[in-house]
């Protein structure tokens, strides 16, 4: 295990991070774990210049697990440039990390952006032999049956079928060849991952990172912070409250069709006004919502009826740990975050109804409200009452990573 060690640790591992945070989130919980058994160090690398300034201005708690275990790097570098200038850095960039990992036996990790366009130009400057080819999304992107079934996927290039989850694998029969693999080790957080099933995916070595928000490095570094965090939070407000209420709005369109997302908001926002007095209301939005026209109606709400909010950008399953519930106007995958802390999810979809209410319903839900079936406030006042009795904290998942699948 010491000559493990002394081969392992002091590696950097380049992550190319897609231009959306989800990435990020989905494979922080892995570099941590990795961090912690093998000693890697990890460099985050960033394309867009939007998705580096949600990392380091909107993500408090990434951003610090990332400071944990390496740093994140704007590949384009910050000044104004030509297009020409831009590709000559990008390149020289990119031969340097190529460099680094060819002859220092590092690894470059990505979601597939090394198979298509802008940077299958370059993915010759990475070996297969030190390429981990990685699941974009930690609760994945599922073909729906019916699309299965049908073989249509015309909406997706072959290499995006790829990063699908299905048991049907008819979609890849009717193909007259492979996307081609060109990685030597896959990373996936659910065993139906679909590059599992590439018929060169016997060749590599395969990692399945499953309960991936449970593994125990991450669950410490959120259980270390989460309290300063909030408290931190608290403090504008000055409020000293042991408990808060968490409304993650998901991204509130401004279109017709979120009319009723929007007024479901409202009324979520005017029935908290009277308790957030006690348990103040932390809305977490989406990153790139437009802010302006989101604090315009809390401000409506607020100068009406008086509610003690904060607006956040702490992680989910920070806020799931002082929460005492958690609070839906739509169906987003951040229900999953509070669903393992063991908080109760409120969908408040007042308004909604048939089809458009059945595909916003989580299954993950304790109440979904209507306005037809439950009361709102009774639901919420149900809850308080019984504070003492939400856990908040994620079970602990030993994950089976081993240190020689690098090696």
């Amino acid at each position: 295990m010491q000559d493990l060690d002394i081969k392992i640790r002091g590696k950097t591992f380049y992550i190319f991070l897609e231009n959306k945070i989800i990435s990020l989130d989905s494979i922080i919980p892995f570099a941590l774990e990795i961090n912690n058994k093998c000693g890697v160090r990890f460099v985050f690398v960033v394309f867009d210049k939007v998705t580096y300034d949600a990392i380091v201005e909107d993500n408090i708690t990434l951003y610090d697990a990332i400071k944990s275990i390496g740093n994140v790097e704007y590949i384009l570098g910050f000044k104004k440039q030509s297009k020409f200038f831009k590709r000559l850095s990008l390149i020289f960039r990119m031969a340097r990390i190529s460099y680094q990992v060819s002859y220092k036996d590092g690894y470059v990790l990505d979601f597939g952006g090394l198979n298509v366009k802008p940077l299958v130009f370059i993915r010759w400057l990475f070996p297969s032999k030190r390429r981990i080819l990685c699941e974009s999304s930690s609760s994945g992107r599922v073909i729906p049956d019916d699309i299965v079934k049908k073989g249509d996927i015309v909406t997706n290039t072959l290499s995006n079928i790829y990063h699908y989850r299905t048991n049907d694998m008819d979609c890849f029969k009717e193909k007259d060849k492979y996307f081609p693999l060109n990685a030597a080790i896959l990373l996936g957080f659910h065993k139906s991952w679909n590059y599992f099933k590439h018929k060169d995916a016997y060749k590599t070595k395969q990692i399945l990172f499953s309960d991936s928000r449970n593994a125990p490095a991450w669950v410490g570094f959120i259980s270390q912070n989460f309290d300063s965090y909030i408290n931190h939070e608290l403090n504008i407000l000055n409020s000293s409250s042991k408990y808060i209420i968490s409304i993650v709005i998901g991204r509130l369109k401004y279109a017709e069709v979120s009319k009723l997302h929007r007024n479901a908001f409202r009324e979520t926002l005017i029935s908290l006004a009277e308790c957030s007095k006690d348990f103040p209301v932390f809305i977490k939005p989406k990153v790139y919502d437009d802010m302006g026209k989101l604090k315009k109606l809390i401000n409506e709400v607020n100068e009406e009826f008086g509610l003690n909010y904060i607006l956040t950008k702490l992680h989910p399953l920070v806020l799931a740990r002082r929460s005492i519930m958690s609070v839906f106007v739509s169906k987003t995958r951040v229900i999953n975050d509070f669903y393992i802390s063991g908080v109760p999810i409120v969908q408040n979809l007042i308004g909604f109804s048939g089809d458009y209410l059945d595909r916003n319903t989580s299954p993950l839900a304790d109440h979904v409200v209507t306005g037809s079936n439950k009361n709102f406030e009774k639901v919420v006042q149900e809850i308080i009452d019984n504070k003492n009795n939400v856990p908040n904290t994620p079970k602990k998942i030993e994950s089976n990573l081993d240190c020689d699948v690098f090696l």
